[in-house]
């Protein structure tokens, strides 16, 4: 009998290499796992993009894993990855996604340089325009218009173009880490964003649904760009 516990690890490979990483020891229905694991990726290595990944399910018993019983997902490759600190830019194209499913993980380091008035463009993944329909925001990364440094937040959840959160105020100089992502739990879709490793949310989503052709821009070009950088960007679906 298959035991009831599972290591779960990602395969990073390239034209030369390949490198396997351990995500968790799981306890949970198998067909669950690749999607639940995605809202907690800080130890897959980060590569440029063009890398493909793999992800791996092994059985364990009380003497290890069993690598005859290996389940292989091979289809987590749409996604945009970068590990290279970059300015961020009005209007910069950094990739199309063919489709960002329902289960998602967007995360980056951000430094702003700069606090100002007005509405600051950081990420805008899109289904092409600013905010026309459901999905033109899923998400976008803003800093406040008030010039606090607190981010303004927008996804597509139960239905409303308007969903927005904000966060605690951003430390100027000073790189933060942003994780935005969407896990699919107790047959409940949840979104949560995270700020440092600090959840700020989790709300369930009862409007989820894969988008297609989605634009991600760093920033995009109907706001002003935040002055700043970003670095170690990943967007990556997580359906296996």
């Amino acid at each position: 009998m298959i035991p009831s516990v599972y290591l779960v690890t990602i395969t990073s490979i390239d034209e030369d290499d390949s490198t396997e990483c351990v995500i968790d020891l799981v306890s949970e229905n198998i067909l669950n796992v690749s999607k639940q694991l995605f809202c907690g990726m800080s130890n897959i290595p980060i590569q440029d993009i063009g890398t493909k990944f793999q992800l791996n399910v092994y059985p364990v018993n009380y003497n290890g894993y069993n690598e005859s019983l290996k389940l292989t997902y091979k289809s987590l490759n749409d996604y945009i990855l970068s590990s290279k600190e970059f300015t961020i830019i009005h209007g910069s194209l950094v990739g199309t996604l063919k489709v960002l499913k329902k289960v998602y993980t967007v995360s980056f380091n951000i430094k702003p340089t700069n606090y100002s008035r007005g509405l600051k463009s950081v990420l805008h993944i899109t289904l092409g325009k600013n905010n026309n329909v459901y999905g033109d925001r899923n998400p976008g990364v803003w800093f406040h218009e008030d010039g606090t440094g607190k981010l303004v937040i927008f996804a597509a959840v139960n239905g409303s173009t308007t969903f927005y959160i904000e966060t605690p105020p951003l430390k100027l100089g000073e790189w933060s880490y942003i994780t935005i992502c969407q896990s699919y739990l107790e047959s409940k879709y949840w979104f949560s964003v995270f700020l440092n490793g600090i959840n700020i949310i989790r709300t369930e989503n009862s409007d989820t649904r894969d988008f297609k052709n989605m634009k991600v821009y760093a920033s995009d070009c109907w706001y002003d760009a935040q002055d700043g950088y970003i670095t170690d960007l990943l967007v990556i679906n997580g359906h296996a």
